[in-house]
């Protein structure tokens, strides 16, 4: 029986030893004095997956509601038969911030938000104009990168001009701010 472990033990002994080789590469290096010899490490460039676009845009809205101050023909002057210190035009105004428009950009996509004003019926001699037609926002995955807590965000400012084509209710709509999101070049 002591011979049979022995043999056994013999036996498992060699076959470990069998397949427990290792790699050896060899290279004789002939060169004279402190010279080196070197060799080329290469590699492998595996991409990586890329995530989908995803579009995440806030758009907060001012009170939008402007008044329009008609032009004044002033005081009649029976002397000299005309009116004095009317004013000639009528203007808009808004309180403040009512005409502000802000985007940000949660994407991880750079967008372009691009404001246009379109007059309602019966205000066609009305325009809307912009501090900023198009407002061009960073991506938020690069912005978070020097700020976690920051996106993009950018404002812009509705002012109206022109009059009405005749007088109209309190609180009636005057036209639309249309915002329209793209990818920015």
């Amino acid at each position: 029986m002591k011979n049979l472990k022995k043999m056994a033990v013999l036996g498992m002994a060699a076959a470990l030893g069998m397949t427990a080789g290792s790699t050896v590469f060899a290279e004789t290096i002939t060169t004279q004095g402190g010279s080196t010899q070197p060799h080329n490490v290469t590699g492998n460039y595996v991409a990586g997956s890329s995530s989908d676009t995803v579009y995440s845009v806030d758009v907060q809205w001012g009170a939008m509601a402007f008044t329009y101050t008609a032009p004044s023909e002033g005081t009649w002057n029976p002397a000299d038969h005309q009116y004095d210190g009317g004013t000639g035009t009528g203007s808009w105004t808004c309180a403040d911030g009512a005409g502000n428009i802000t985007v940000t950009n949660h994407s991880n996509q750079k967008i372009a938000a691009t404001v246009s004003f379109t007059a309602a019926t019966g205000f066609s001699g009305v325009t809307g104009s912009f501090t900023s037609d198009t407002l061009t926002l960073e991506n938020a995955a690069e912005k978070a990168l020097a700020n976690p807590d920051g996106a993009d965000s950018l404002t812009t400012t509705l002012s109206l001009s022109g009059a009405p084509d005749a007088e109209f209710t309190n609180g009636e709509k005057v036209g639309e701010v249309k915002v329209t999101i793209a990818d920015a070049q």
